[in-house]
């Protein structure tokens, strides 16, 4: 009791979405105004409280359990720390030390914190089926293509001009190329999703606010402003107020559920598409060589570095859909559609290798059952086929819970059923008949209709020695299959025809 009500404590204390959204546009727009009323140091410590505040937010949701699929807000919560202490070690080089740092372990800090808030926000869209990864992996070779094609053709000669370290450079690339990645996998699931999530939409802000940061602080930061331009940082704040938003309002908990439509089989638009994206970089390469344009060489391999996995990605994707294909058919091919039971192929097949491990001294025999439902034309003249289909399917499920796992269970044809069982042959053909009558006595209930759903039972054996074909075996099981309804029926039918197989 204890422990329902602490779990009934929390999920009160969960905030609605309009409360979340009300929070979120009073916090983002106080520090928004904090920030831009301020400048140098004070300016710096109010994006800081943005910063903090979702840091802490996410930590105290994942330690609280709060948050259902924990591992991607791990991730996105890493990716905070990181660029948190990053923002820390900022503000103490420009406003403490006054100075830039370039070294490696800084420089790497936003590259690492940006992977691992690309990382998270994949895991977090990972939705059971197939679908919306390779949807996502699409949308983000579309986006990071798109994205680094602007820099390196309109952004990359402004850029050119402007007095910046290599580090840095390399740095805004990394960023945009793993923002615009974020926000492509974002705005495709919004736009796919047959439900809408007002977590995905702040989200999607979020990706979207840190991008136009990346590049907007790329492209304003000089000497005199090493945080780039004032309204820069108010980008950062909605960033990271938006990313807390998403994490605190109720539908979190719905993100790796929803349900996109996409295909993922492999069509002429998906090998276009790919082969688009592993050519645009020597593309880009060739068009800034023709022109006599200084060919970006950092943009175009950040380019082909960001593009290879996620092309590798979606390879192994088709490659696994067109496996999955090939495995469902030949399931088809071996299986009852309708009962899931192994069809005549199966069965053939099973039969087959049974004998033969009898014949190799490997099982003592085997036994064949054959089961006719009794009645069954007429539950499907009464109550029609439809009906008749699902009696087919509750038969099939008791038989498949009343038998050994090890025994083979068949669906002959229409009413018919078929087990091979291996063991001691008179124990195993006493124990398996005596098990298909026992999961037969109660009758099928389907709504409000009840069906009697008795059945005549005939066995035979295989022993050690004998010359006996699959075909053979399954005869002798049929024949004393239409033995035992003669007995039920109390009268002489006609004999049966031609052995089925």
């Amino acid at each position: 009791m204890a422990t329902s009500r602490r779990v009934d404590n929390r999920a009160m204390a969960l905030p609605t979405s309009r409360h979340v959204s009300v929070a979120f546009v009073v916090v983002a727009a106080t520090l928004v105004t904090g920030n831009l009323l301020t400048a140098g140091l004070t300016g710096d410590l109010v994006t800081e409280v943005a910063v903090v505040l979702s840091v802490v937010s996410v930590g105290l949701l994942l330690r609280r359990g709060h948050l259902t699929s924990a591992r991607p807000w791990i991730w996105l919560f890493v990716g905070m720390a990181a660029l948190w202490l990053y923002s820390v070690v900022w503000i103490v080089d420009v406003h403490v030390l006054h100075q830039t740092s370039d070294a490696p372990g800084i420089v790497l800090m936003p590259m690492l914190a940006y992977a691992a808030f690309m990382v998270g926000g994949f895991r977090l869209l990972l939705v059971p089926d197939r679908h919306a990864v390779t949807l996502m992996l699409d949308s983000g070779m579309f986006a990071v293509t798109v994205s680094l094609s602007v820099w390196v053709f309109v952004l990359g000669p402004y850029f050119d001009h402007i007095d910046h370290s290599h580090a840095q450079r390399t740095v805004a690339l990394v960023a945009l190329a793993l923002t615009s990645i974020i926000t492509g996998t974002l705005v495709s699931v919004a736009v796919s999703a047959t439900k809408r999530s007002a977590a995905l939409g702040y989200l999607l802000l979020a990706a979207l606010a840190t991008g136009v940061g990346v590049v907007g602080r790329a492209l304003t930061t000089s000497a005199g402003e090493p945080d780039g331009s004032p309204w820069i940082t108010t980008m950062w704040i909605v960033g990271f107020c938006a990313t807390a938003a998403a994490a605190v309002d109720p539908s979190a908990a719905d993100l790796t559920r929803l349900p996109v439509l996409r295909s993922t089989r492999i069509t002429p638009t998906t090998l276009v598409g790919l082969g688009s994206a592993l050519s645009c970089w020597p593309v880009v390469a060739i068009v800034q060589d023709l022109t006599g344009t200084h060919v970006d060489g950092l943009a175009i391999g950040i380019g082909m570095l960001t593009l290879i996995p996620l092309v590798l990605m979606r390879i192994g994707f088709l490659s696994q859909a067109r496996a999955d294909a090939e495995r469902q058919l030949d399931r088809l091919a071996r299986f009852d559609e309708l009962t899931g039971l192994a069809n005549r192929r199966e069965l053939d097949a099973q039969v087959s290798a049974a004998l033969d491990r009898l014949a190799r001294g490997e099982v003592p025999g085997v036994v064949a059952v054959f089961c006719d439902l009794d009645g069954f034309k007429e539950v499907n003249d009464a109550r029609g086929h439809r009906t008749g289909d699902q009696v087919l399917a509750v038969v099939a499920r008791r038989l498949r819970a009343a038998l050994r796992a090890r025994d083979v269970v068949a669906r002959f044809g229409g009413d018919e059923f078929v087990v091979i069982a291996e063991g001691d042959p008179e124990a195993v053909r006493r124990e398996t008949v005596r098990r298909i009558e026992d999961a037969l006595l109660e009758p099928v209930r389907l709504g409000t209709l009840l069906t009697p759903v008795q059945a005549s039972v005939g066995a035979a054996v295989a022993l050690p020695g004998q010359s006996i074909s699959a075909d053979q075996l399954l005869s002798a099981a049929d024949a004393a299959m239409y033995r035992q309804k003669r007995l039920r029926r109390g009268a002489e039918p006609a004999k049966p025809g031609a052995p089925r197989h």
